[in-house]
């Protein structure tokens, strides 16, 4: 009776076998985000950090020296995924010596700002954009930096308060008040 339910062991080992590649395909890394070995490197300017009453222009290059990341997620603006490449905005915050706010204001060219808390950059790797697609973010693609949150990773951050949180053509980073 239970005879058909047993399986022969001459298939035990395949059938192992492909439960071990669906094991590591499941637990390993989800590949959206990766670290990058000799990412590309740019110059001129990308925005303004300021912290007081100090304003500094921070410049592609010393962006270029942080580690590089490339986050392969949705994006609430863009149809399909995208593939963006950048510096976690943790890491651009603590080379600024801003990595203690309690929150940072992003603000884009048009003026456009978002108040950015720190639970968002210790919590989360969002990512400040410099590439999409290999290729330099320019004024056209929304460049040269954009913040970007890794919503194949963390769902949770799929929702209007953190979609608001997406600032690109950005400006300026300050602490916020």
């Amino acid at each position: 009776m239970y005879s058909n339910f047993l399986m022969p062991l001459s298939r035990l080992p395949r059938l192992l076998l492909l439960a071990a590649s669906l094991f590591a395909v499941c637990t390993g890394p989800s590949g959206a985000m990766e670290q990058l070995q000799n990412p590309p490197s740019a110059t001129g300017p990308a925005f303004i950090i300021v912290n007081g009453s100090r304003e500094m222009q921070i410049d592609l290059a010393r962006l270029s020296t942080l580690p590089q990341y490339r986050l392969v997620t949705n994006s609430p603006w863009e149809k399909g995924q995208q593939e963006f490449e950048g510096v976690l905005f943790r890491d651009v915050l603590a080379l600024m010596q801003l990595e203690d706010a309690d929150a940072v204001l992003v603000r884009a060219i048009d003026n456009y700002a978002q108040r950015i808390p720190r639970q968002d950059w210790v919590d989360f790797p969002a990512l400040l954009a410099l590439r999409s697609s290999g290729a330099f973010l320019t004024r056209r693609d929304q460049g040269p930096a954009r913040l970007v949150y890794p919503v194949l990773d963390y769902p949770e951050l799929d929702n209007p308060v953190h979609r608001n949180r997406w600032v690109w053509l950005i400006k300026s980073i300050e602490r916020a008040k």
